[in-house]
């Protein structure tokens, strides 16, 4: 046989075995769900004034998430 020939069976073999061997993709199961609705808005405002404060500098808005940060 030619290398060419046994290069191209060898990938047929790799391929199969990678396919044979990898994992099935599974639903990813997000925790956050399982949150309650106030704490989960109470996440997405901390994190708007993040991104804000990252935009801004504003200092009013850094004063908001320290005083947010022990809720």
């Amino acid at each position: 046989m030619t290398i060419d020939a046994r290069v191209k069976e060898l990938s047929i073999v790799i391929s199969k075995s990678l396919t044979n061997t990898a994992p099935k993709c599974h639903p990813r199961r997000d925790p956050r769900h399982s949150l309650l609705s106030h704490i989960q808005d109470e996440i997405r405002l901390k994190t708007w004034l993040r991104r804000r404060r990252q935009i801004t500098r504003d200092p009013a808005l850094k004063a908001e998430i320290n005083r947010r940060r022990g809720l």
